[in-house]
């Protein structure tokens, strides 16, 4: 993924080359093809240009537009080129890139233009006439879109890296941010956790003008109306039709494509979709999966989650007949290190540490073979395997009479508590308040930014009513605001390989918004009917059939424990490191740790992903203060 920057300083008549190749220097060894800067008068823009698709090697961006007096520059990828060649009346071919394409979309439509664009992009117009800058970003790919200013220059990339290494910009860290991402407090989207650097989220545009910011939204999922179809097979069969259209869209790759495989429904249906297109070109798709390393000590299976996923991938690989999988147990890369190279590449935080090793083996393996695209299925709880919601279905139907208490305990209590009561779940060991209560905070902390009480009082919960389905598919989606958008775009650009995602495709998304929650389900309430039809006689009964989810990092404590000498070295530096102290309760950490030591956590992985998230901030912490 090409990463773009650039400078405006409105009080200025011209703007030195200097300061975007400062820009440069922070992005300088990522993987990229060549680099092209631009400036004009008092703005300037740069793209490190990596080759995704056929036609990227034609890009020639950062451009000066002479008549309409404009700096413009695109990247990215197109998924709707055939439909926007038409509507701009030009002539599609091997030449017309998607840089282009969007450029054209801008001059016809102006800043409404986001809105017929499909993909992953964003594009940025600097307009001298006015002095003004629009930036746009796409609905939910995985793209990025940073920025700061004050009062003498603003200046934005699409890589935070480009604005830590800006002339004078000092790294600071953002505190709040930092305590809502470690509690998993809710609030503060739009800001990074380095103080200063602000997001465009997805789905938005940003216009400046006069030193200010101005954030405006351009999809309004919300507004999807319901279809109403009397067979659910209608469903399946238009969804199966746009899925396997977004898969296809995300085949145009400048290098081979690969994807993403685990146990479960989104993985699967992308994957076994993908090979059957990739089989009508006489292709074989190459899937890359985690598989634990410590099979026999792995965590407990559950009545809901199952700890190893590799007979369900094996599963999915034998009913394709087209798949070709590397199985990786990561064994020669510890969670520690992982997390290390995690700090790299996202220049910030995350809140699945403890899934860090793998996903960094995943994404630097399939790059060193080669593979220029990773398919991915990471939205599709929110779509095509979406739940529904059971207390919305009507009460007096078949299942009443079958199971009269479970059915009135779902339908009637259940809601009612969480309408009325929502404090009940705050008792409850998976909620937002016993989350924050248990994490490695200092309490000093907690108690100043009074997030318990903020909790409380606003009755925050993982589990809130929902008056429609669409609404908790939008909440799972994080539409809006998704950091899995941000994470990928850093993964994308960090090992040269691009991620992308059919089931985050928006026509994919619209549609699963327009399904009625009824048809979620069946005549049994059996849920996450409309995956299960779609993929009928595709995928193996035993993932379909399959009621539980599978557990990432099966084996992490194992992992952990091979590791503990570091480990213990780590924890004992955090615990003589003031500035850590001051927002991480250090001993309750060795303590904790220790606990590791003695305890097998086989039930639960929580205290093993509690432990190493906070190792990954207190590390984080050690990067801004050494």
């Amino acid at each position: 993924m090409s990463i773009a920057f650039g400078s405006i300083f409105p009080d200025q008549q011209l703007v030195e080359d200097s300061s975007l190749h400062a820009m440069y220097a922070g992005i300088c060894q990522l993987p990229h093809e060549r680099f092209s800067i631009q400036t004009e008068q008092n703005a300037g823009f740069g793209l490190a240009h990596t080759y995704a698709t056929p036609e990227s090697v034609f890009e020639q961006m950062p451009q000066i537009l002479s008549e309409p007096q404009l700096l413009f520059m695109a990247q990215g990828r197109l998924d709707n080129r055939s439909e926007l060649s038409r509507a701009l009346d030009l002539r599609l071919h091997d030449q017309l890139t998607d840089g282009e394409l969007i450029k054209q979309a801008y001059l016809r439509w102006g800043k409404s233009a986001p809105g017929r664009l499909l993909g992953d992009w964003s594009f940025m117009v600097y307009c001298f006439k006015t002095k003004s800058l629009f930036l746009a970003r796409d609905q939910h790919g995985y793209t990025s879109l940073f920025y700061t200013h004050d009062s003498n220059r603003f200046a934005f990339s699409s890589s935070v890296k480009c604005l830590l290494t800006l002339p004078g910009f000092e790294k600071k860290l953002n505190e709040e941010r930092f305590v809502r991402m470690l509690t998993l407090w809710p609030g503060g989207t739009l800001e990074h956790v380095y103080q200063g650097i602000f997001s465009v989220p997805p789905a938005h545009t940003l216009h400046f003008q006069d030193g200010k910011a101005i954030i405006e939204r351009y999809w309004f999922p919300e507004n999807t109306p319901l279809l109403r179809y009397k067979n659910t097979c209608d469903y399946t069969e238009e969804l199966r039709e746009i899925l396997t259209q977004a898969i296809q869209d995300r085949l145009r790759s400048h290098k081979p494509v690969a994807c993403m495989l685990s146990g479960g429904f989104d993985s699967g249906t992308v994957a076994y979709l993908t090979a059957q297109l990739m089989g009508q070109r006489h292709q074989r798709l190459t899937t890359f999966s985690h598989v634990p390393q410590f099979a026999g000590k792995s965590a407990t299976d559950t009545t809901c989650m199952f700890a190893d996923e590799r007979p369900y991938m094996e599963s999915t690989v034998r009913a394709s007949g087209s798949i070709d999988p590397q199985f990786l147990t990561s064994m020669h890369i510890s969670p520690l290190e992982g997390i290390d190279l995690a700090l790299d590449c996202y220049e910030d935080v995350l809140h699945a540490a403890s899934n860090a090793f793998w996903l960094m083996d995943i994404n630097q393996t399939a790059a060193q073979k080669g593979f220029g695209t990773l398919l991915t299925g990471e939205n599709g709880n929110g779509g095509i395997s979406f739940t529904g919601i059971d207390y919305l279905l009507p009460v007096w139907n078949t299942t009443l009479l079958k199971k009269p208490l479970q059915t009135l305990k779902t339908s009637l209590l259940k809601p009612l508590f969480l309408k009325y009561y929502p404090s009940y779940f705050h008792q409850q060991p998976n909620s937002i308040l016993s989350y924050a209560r248990a994490g490695f905070l200092n309490k000093a902390r907690t108690a100043e930014y009074r997030i318990v009480e903020d909790i409380e009082k606003k009755n925050r919960s993982f589990t809130p009513y929902y008056t429609t389905a669409s609404a908790k598919q939008r909440d799972i989606l994080m539409i809006g605001y998704n950091p899995r958008c941000q994470y990928g775009a850093s993964e994308s650009q960090y090992f040269g390989i691009e991620k992308r995602d059919p089931t985050g495709d928006v026509r994919v998304l619209n549609y699963c918004l327009s399904i009625p929650n009824s048809a979620f389900f069946d005549e049994n309430r059996s849920n996450k009917q409309i995956v299960r039809q779609m993929m009928k006689d595709r995928l193996p009964a035993k993932i379909l059939n399959e009621t539980r989810t599978g557990q990432q990092s099966a084996d992490i404590q194992q992992r952990v424990r091979k590791d503990r000498g570091r480990m213990t070295d780590l924890l004992e530096a955090f615990d003589k490191n003031e500035y850590v102290k001051h927002l991480i309760d250090t001993k309750a950490l060795k303590n904790s740790w220790k606990q590791h030591l003695e305890t097998d956590f086989r039930d639960s992985q929580l205290p093993t992903q509690t432990l190493l998230k906070t190792v990954y901030f207190a590390s984080f912490l050690t990067r801004i203060h050494c």
